[in-house]
């Protein structure tokens, strides 16, 4: 028995001495292992530049979020990355229970796993398992290495220096953002919208079960290609899915319907023209724009709707811009009426350079007010005129006559323009567009001279926009931005407050009833080429364009009958879902006087009638009203009393005489015609100053079909009358003068004289 015993004795001290060995050998490599980690931490640290896995793709999003279009990553795949709380619940769950069950307790590498596996390899006597973690198959990912025994190690270290370095939520949000799932598409999102046409946040979850399914071997499993098999790996999914208890077995039922004929969903395609713009411009992965795809809508469908009503009348296509005038962003650009067209639709209209025919005309008012040159209800005159050898014609060959400025521009007359041009200066109006964005016009600054306010250059939409959107702001200036990355520049005062909603209100008052917050204006180039109607209230500019991109020209192209609708009807709906229209308020700087009711001057002491009237104090023309002129008329019997007329000048006076009596029934004199006599156009005349009281007189002398009276102007100037038989003596004066003469009918002449003074003392 103690022999027994001292045996016993013997093998447990052996076993002991062999445990601590063990121990103490466990201990070591412990040790040894940690310390092995350690330097090789040190020796290759983990960089940040391990998971720039994909090139990701360029995705530009709506004002709420939604992609509108993808482009491949530089190399070629197509990934969009998302946060976790943008995934289904079910993809992430679906994914943890077939990839990594065990993903949120282990840290980095599962042993559990690896034992298993290598059971599972000895047992079949090849590769059956790879025991990879998710943060193990992201390093794959990244080193792209082969799958021996040697990446899988390095593989395990560099996930263990993951898993140290980043949270769990992170590492499962980049591995769902990178993994493969079939071709160049990388990422649940990418997935969700190529095989589901929706959103991964939207996923059911059988669809959910069968994306999950697709890493492990995208090419093999990929729906689109081998949907047989692609359901086969669901059911194992859904599989795993009940064994980990994330579903029941009802939902597993449920969930294993084939729900889907086909898994080939084009990416979906919202604002192309604007995106391809924003591409251009910038290289970000992801681009928040201000694009609201409800206005979006509105713009496409009005344009599209406008181009079918006038099919026949070669017209094919135009472009819309809507900006949000508070934020100074873009919110609708529809560049054609069919991107898909395979000649023209990818042309972008909204940044076609064209003829801006009317459009510009604000601007010069807006001007012409800032600088005191005239208020809107100052009278211009709507009567033929020259300038040089410049003769402009308005649209509808009419004339008008005097009316007030804010009329002329509302009603867009053209002689008014370019009158107010001639006497703001071309140059001063060029700088003023070039200062509200139109840098086209930087190069030939006065090659366009008189005709720029009638659409001489070419301009952009987007440029036109912009500039209406700064009258809509009362004259802050601000380029419109496309993505909420843009930098917000402080606005730029270009125009002063009270001037530019003076614009606004001369704009308005030509507006369809029912909509007394929108200012518009049309515009149509030379040759009937370019149509324009551009609308804003105190909320949106609405610019529209319509024509041929080949630029031929059609008759009915006209804004105000081809645009026109296209921009109110966007104005209809926006203001139906904003509960109505913002009226731009007045300012406080737009002063009241009284002014003459005929001439919109203040009013002097000859006035008949006065009225009060908008204007900007320190700003406006003080000068009194001096086309009334009181005389006196002798009546019977020698009986005197004080009258009124009105001298307007020479051309206003003898167009308004002639339109006078052709209302009367006179018609006007056909064959004959009225000239001045004496003098003769060039004559020279020399004045001698010889210290005498008075001076030289000149005949003035007319001839022609009509009796009289003739109606004598020097300069400009009315000077007196004289009739058919008599001259008309003019007191010389020394200069260059032109002498014009007119008859009651509207006809009239003139000729240039010039005077010379002599000196020479009397002895």
């Amino acid at each position: 028995m103690n022999k027994v015993r001292d045996k016993k004795k013997t093998f447990s001290r052996r076993v002991l001495r062999i445990s601590k060995w063990v121990f103490g050998l466990g201990v070591l490599l412990s040790v040894l292992g940690v310390m092995t980690f350690i330097i090789l931490w040190h020796a290759f640290p983990f960089s940040d530049e391990f998971l720039d896995i994909r090139c990701p793709s360029t995705i530009i999003v709506s004002a709420g979020g939604e992609p509108m279009r993808v482009y491949p990553g530089d190399d070629d795949s197509l990934c969009i990355p998302v946060t976790l709380e943008d995934m289904s619940p079910w993809l992430i769950d679906a994914t943890l229970a077939v990839e990594d069950k065990r993903f949120y307790s282990h840290r980095g590498v599962d042993a559990l796993a690896v034992l298993r596996a290598i059971k599972q390899n000895v047992r079949s006597m090849r590769r059956a398992s790879g025991a990879s973690t998710i943060s193990m198959q992201l390093m794959r990912m990244s080193f792209n290495r082969e799958r021996t025994i040697v990446s899988k190690m390095i593989e395990a270290f560099r996930a263990l220096q993951l898993e140290s370095l980043y949270g769990k939520d992170k590492i499962l949000a980049m591995y769902l953002n990178s993994a493969p799932y079939g071709g160049n598409i990388y990422g649940v999102e990418a997935a969700s919208r190529r095989y589901f046409g929706k959103s991964c946040r939207d996923l059911t979850l059988g669809e959910a079960a069968l994306l999950a399914g697709l890493p492990q071997s995208p090419s093999k499993y990929r729906p689109d290609r081998h949907p047989e098999k692609a359901y086969a790996r669901r059911a194992t999914v859904l599989k795993s899915m009940l064994r980990e208890g994330y579903l029941t077995g009802e939902q597993m039922r449920r969930a294993g319907n084939r729900e889907y004929e086909r898994f080939v969903h084009r990416m979906l395609v919202r604002a192309p023209h604007f995106c391809d713009w924003v591409r251009r411009r910038t290289r970000t992965s992801r681009v928040e724009s201000f694009i609201d795809l409800e206005i979006q809508t509105m713009a496409e469908q009005a344009l599209r709707r406008r181009v079918d009503e006038l099919s026949g009348q070669d017209v094919t296509n135009g472009a819309v811009i809507v900006i949000d005038v508070e934020r100074a962003a873009i919110v609708a650009m529809v560049g054609s009426v069919d991107f898909l067209d395979p000649d023209e639709g990818q042309v972008n209209g909204v940044l076609a350079k064209r003829s801006p025919g009317s459009t510009l005309k604000p601007f010069l008012y807006g001007l012409a007010y800032d600088c005191g040159k005239i208020t809107p209800d100052t009278v211009v005159a709507d009567v033929p005129r020259t300038f040089g050898e410049y003769e402009p014609q308005n649209y509808d060959r009419t004339f008008l006559g005097l009316l007030p400025a804010g009329e002329a521009l509302a009603l867009s007359r053209n002689i008014p323009a370019v009158d107010l041009l001639r006497r703001t200066g071309v140059e001063r109006f060029t700088e003023k567009l070039i200062d509200i964005g139109f840098s086209s016009l930087k190069e030939d600054r006065l090659y366009h001279g008189l005709t720029l306010t009638l659409g001489g250059g070419e301009v952009r939409l987007l440029k036109i926009a912009d500039a209406y959107a700064a009258l809509a702001r009362l004259g802050s200036y601000h380029p419109a931005r496309m993505a909420k990355c843009e930098r917000r520049l402080p606005y730029e005062r270009v125009l002063a407050k009270g001037a530019a909603w003076m614009v606004y209100e001369s704009l308005r008052t030509v507006a369809q009833p029912g909509d007394p917050g929108i200012a518009w204006k049309t515009g149509t180039s030379w040759g009937h080429r370019d149509a324009w109607c551009i609308g804003y209230d105190g909320r949106y500019v609405v610019g529209v364009w319509m024509g041929n991109f080949d630029g031929r020209s059609s008759e009915v192209l006209a804004g105000g009958t081809v645009a026109r609708p296209v921009t109110f009807r966007i104005f209809e709906q926006l203001g139906a879902a904003n509960g109505g229209y913002k009226v731009i308020r007045r300012p406080d700087e737009v002063g009241r006087r009284h002014v003459c009711a005929r001439t919109g001057l203040p009013a002097a002491s000859a006035c008949p009638e006065t009225t009060l009237s908008d204007y900007l104090p320190g700003k406006a023309a003080q000068g009194r009203c001096d086309v009334h002129v009181r005389y006196i008329v002798e009546g019977n019997r020698g009986k005197k009393r004080l009258a009124v007329a009105e001298r307007w000048g020479a051309s206003i006076d003898a167009w308004l005489r002639r339109t006078r009596a052709t209302a009367d029934g006179g018609g006007l004199t056909s064959g004959p015609y009225l000239r001045i006599v004496t003098p003769a156009d060039g004559d020279e005349f020399a004045l001698v100053e010889d210290g005498l009281a008075g001076g030289e007189r000149l005949a003035l002398l007319a001839g022609g079909s009509d009796d009289g009276p003739f109606f004598w102007y020097v300069d400009n100037e009315y000077v007196g009358r004289s009739d058919h038989q008599g001259p008309f003596l003019w007191t010389l004066k020394e200069g260059a003068h032109t002498i014009t003469v007119a008859d009651e009918k509207g006809l009239s002449a003139s000729c240039r004289i010039r005077v010379s003074l002599l000196r020479n003392s009397v002895p």
